[in-house]
C-alpha cells in the first residue's frame, strides 16, 4: 500500500473511526463514484448503487444490513475541503427512504479541523429513520468556522433493515436558519410532556421535586449524547476509570485516547439536582457499552425512583 493511500485511509475518519478496505472500494464498481465505506463494522453491510428504487433521476445510493446480526454502524460517505464554506452556515438536503430498519439511519455531516478536532456535527441520531418510510426530506445545518479544514458527510446504518439515499444538496444559508449542531444542543427543553391532566396540582414541593426529575434526566441525555460523540472519536466509550470526566478533558490514563477530539459537552455538572454523583460504568450490564443513572431524591440504588439512560 503506498504512503498515499495510508495517509488517505488515515484521513478518512468518520468521526474518529477507522474506514475500513478502503483500497478495496477504491475502483469498485459497486460503489457509487466519489463514495466510500466506512463506520465501526462496514464489513456488516452492503453498499452501492440502486438503479430501480430511486427518488429522482435512475439511481440513489443504499446502505443494507448483510450480517444475521450486524455490529456497529456502517456510512457510505465522502468528504471535500471546507475552504469554499468557511465562515459560512451550511445546509444539507437530501432524500431518504428507510425499509424495515430495526435499530436507526440518518443522514449525517461533520466539519473538522486541522488537528482532526470536531467543530460540529449531526447525525439525525434525535431524529432517526426506523421502521418503513417513504421517499421523505431531511436536512442537516452546521456551521462551517474559519478554522475549518474537512468537510464529511454520508448516511449511516445502524442494524438490521435497509435505507436509501438520493437527490442531495449543499447550500448556504442565512444565520436565520438554526442549526441541527448536536454538540450545541441537549439542555434546556424536558424529555417528555409532564401534568397533561392538571392532576399534579400546583403545589411548590411536588414543582421542585418533578423539576428535580425532569433536569436530572435532561442531564443524563445530554451525558449520554456526548458519550455518543466520545465513543465515534475513540472507538469506544470511557472506562469506569476514566468517568463523564473523561468528556470534558483527555484522560491520561491508559488506554491512550490518540484521537480525543472534545471537550464534549460544555459547563457540565457532574452531580445530580440532589447533590450526589451521576453512577457510570463502562461496560454496563448484559450487553449494554456503559450504564448511566442518577439514584433519584432517596440517593441509593434500587427503589424504583433511579433515573437512567435510555
Amino acid at each position: 500500500m503506498s504512503y498515499k493511500l495510508t495517509r488517505l485511509m488515515i484521513r478518512l475518519m468518520l468521526c474518529g473511526v477507522t474506514v475500513f478496505a478502503v483500497s478495496l472500494a477504491i475502483g469498485s464498481p459497486k460503489l457509487p463514484a466519489g463514495w466510500f465505506p466506512a463506520g465501526s463494522h462496514p464489513q456488516d453491510y452492503d453498499m452501492g448503487v440502486d438503479l430501480t428504487t430511486t427518488h429522482g433521476g435512475k439511481a440513489s445510493g443504499y446502505i443494507k444490513s448483510k450480517a444475521p446480526a450486524p455490529r456497529g454502524f456502517g456510512t457510505l460517505m465522502q468528504q471535500f475541503k471546507a475552504d469554499i464554506y468557511r465562515g459560512e452556515r451550511l445546509r444539507l438536503s437530501g432524500y431518504a427512504k428507510a425499509e424495515k430498519i430495526e435499530d436507526w439511519a440518518g443522514l449525517w455531516m461533520r466539519v473538522d479541523g486541522a488537528k482532526n478536532e470536531m467543530l460540529s456535527f449531526d447525525n439525525m441520531s434525535n431524529r432517526p429513520l426506523k421502521g418503513i418510510t417513504d421517499w421523505g426530506k431531511h436536512e442537516i445545518v452546521l456551521d462551517v468556522p474559519g478554522n475549518s479544514t474537512i468537510v464529511a458527510f454520508g448516511i449511516l446504518l445502524q442494524g438490521k433493515g435497509q435505507v436509501w439515499v438520493d437527490d442531495l444538496k449543499f447550500e448556504v444559508v442565512s444565520r436565520d436558519v438554526p442549526t441541527t449542531d448536536l454538540k450545541e444542543t441537549g439542555e434546556g427543553v424536558p424529555r417528555q410532556s409532564l401534568n397533561l391532566d392538571f392532576e399534579a396540582g400546583n403545589t411548590k414541593k411536588l414543582r421542585s421535586e418533578e423539576a428535580r426529575r425532569v433536569a436530572a434526566q435532561l442531564a443524563i441525555d445530554y451525558f449520554a449524547l456526548a458519550l455518543d460523540l466520545f465513543e465515534l472519536d475513540n472507538g469506544r466509550y470511557p472506562t469506569t476509570e476514566q468517568g463523564l470526566k473523561a468528556l470534558l478533558s483527555k484522560p491520561q490514563t491508559i488506554p491512550e485516547l490518540k484521537n480525543w477530539g472534545g471537550p464534549y459537552i460544555k459547563k457540565p455538572k457532574f452531580n445530580d439536582p440532589w447533590g450526589n454523583p451521576y453512577v457510570y460504568s463502562s461496560p454496563g450490564p448484559g450487553d449494554k457499552s456503559y450504564e448511566l443513572k442518577s439514584y433519584g431524591p432517596d440517593g441509593k440504588e434500587g427503589g424504583g425512583d433511579d433515573i437512567v439512560a435510555d
